[in-house]
């Protein structure tokens, strides 16, 4: 499942000229990417200024409310070779084996596999991911709060626009709590995130564009690009 919800609000100076200063933004926004495996709540609020009618920078505190993504729940099971002890996992976790017919059932009694290479190719990636998302759903949300800068370009004609943005959070608040993600990382660290737009307009009604984006929160890295077209129905 892949979404992306957003509200935002600028207050603006009332500048007829509009090269003045854009004095406050809040954003509050909800992301859910599947293929990344990262899903969160944010809110900013950002003072902005306005360099010109087309560029305006950014800075403020941002707050997101996400599972401790630094966490991982096969750290305990990992032998001083670097390789997981899979089978002890799968045994703690009500899977049986028959060592001498090779035979393997789940908690259920099921058979799941009458081989080691079936059992280490098929059954165990399911083990570990069913066990990694049970212990993660166990843990209670954190909140990290944040500095964020950034920028903001638009401009428009009547034949094209084009829309660039970016930000950077390079501190973090540590609350010292077990499952900060300061504990996974030395010190401090950046997340970032960028985009750019740009559209053309073939006719009153009718565009064409191409998007792209890139970010990077936590230990977590997703971008897409996109083409597509826009219809004004009035």
């Amino acid at each position: 499942m892949d979404q992306h919800h957003f509200i935002r609000f600028s207050s603006d100076d009332g500048c007829p000229d509009k090269l003045c200063v854009n004095f406050f933004a809040l954003k509050l926004e909800y992301l859910e990417d599947g293929f990344a495996d990262v899903k969160y709540f944010e809110a900013s609020e950002r003072y902005r200024h306005r360099k010109n009618k087309n560029l305006s920078w950014n800075i403020g505190l941002t707050h997101r409310l996400s599972e401790p993504y630094g966490y991982n729940a096969l750290d305990e099971w990992m032998l001083s070779n670097g390789n997981i002890h899979y089978t002890y996992l799968a045994l703690q976790e009500g899977y049986d084996v028959d060592v001498y017919s090779s035979t393997y059932y789940d908690p259920a009694g099921n058979v799941v596999a009458t081989s080691p290479e079936v059992w280490e190719a098929v059954v165990i990636p399911q083990v570990l991911s069913d066990y990694t998302q049970k212990k993660r759903n166990e843990l209670k949300k954190t909140i990290q709060h944040s500095i964020v800068v950034g920028f903001d370009y638009y401009k428009y004609t009547k034949s094209n626009w084009l829309h660039a943005w970016g930000s950077l959070m390079p501190w973090h608040y540590n609350d010292g709590s077990e499952y900060s993600y300061h504990n996974y990382v030395d010190g401090q660290w950046s997340d970032y995130s960028f985009g750019l737009i740009y559209g053309i307009k073939q006719s009153k009604n009718l565009g064409y564009f191409v998007e792209g984006k890139y970010n990077k929160y936590w230990n977590r890295e997703w971008y897409d690009f996109k083409i597509g077209l826009n219809y004004t129905i009035f």
